[in-house]
């Protein structure tokens, strides 16, 4: 899914990690854990995960589209709004 071959990734080994679970249908915290991120709280991993969603969207136009996806996919209101929140604040950063 990433650039994992000769060409230099924008993004450490733990940060694809956290992309790839998160894309795989992880919650944000769930894939900050599993990619080995450390938080005082459950709050503190998600804040850590949507600051990485952000930049990525922001730096990437295929996370952006997979953003999207996820916001349209997504089975909960709650899910996709969050989703749809990641991608506006990420978008508006770029301008």
């Amino acid at each position: 899914m990433f650039h994992k071959g000769k060409k230099k990734s924008k993004f450490s080994p733990r940060q694809i990690k956290f992309l790839e679970l998160y894309f795989s249908g992880f919650t944000i915290k769930d894939s900050a854990r599993g990619a080995g991120y450390h938080g005082s709280s459950d709050q503190a991993l998600c804040n850590t995960g949507g600051a990485l969603l952000r930049r990525a969207v922001a730096t990437d136009a295929r996370i952006a589209q997979l953003m999207l996806e996820a916001a349209e996919n997504c089975q909960s209101e709650s899910g996709r709004m969050k989703c749809l929140s990641i991608l506006v604040t990420a978008m508006s950063s770029l301008r």
